[in-house]
């Protein structure tokens, strides 16, 4: 579990210092929000006024699912 996170965390910061411009607040929205919910990050694109960021939510009872959350700047 804790390795997931670091690596969450590891991928969102990534993408951080990959894109210019605001996609750095949805980067480190995008890390809290998996950090919080023992997700991993799959994909971060900044909307203007909200961030959509998918993630991959492990399972207990079979394959992890995917989900797409809009978080406000």
């Amino acid at each position: 579990m804790k390795t997931r996170i670091a690596l969450s965390a590891l991928f969102a910061l990534t993408l951080i210092h990959a894109t210019p411009g605001h996609a750095d607040v949805c980067g480190q929205k995008a890390a809290a929000y998996a950090a919080s919910s023992g997700a991993s990050v799959l994909a971060v694109r900044d909307t203007g006024s909200s961030c959509r960021v998918t993630v991959l939510i492990p399972s207990s009872t079979g394959a992890p699912r995917r989900k797409t959350v809009t978080l406000r700047k």
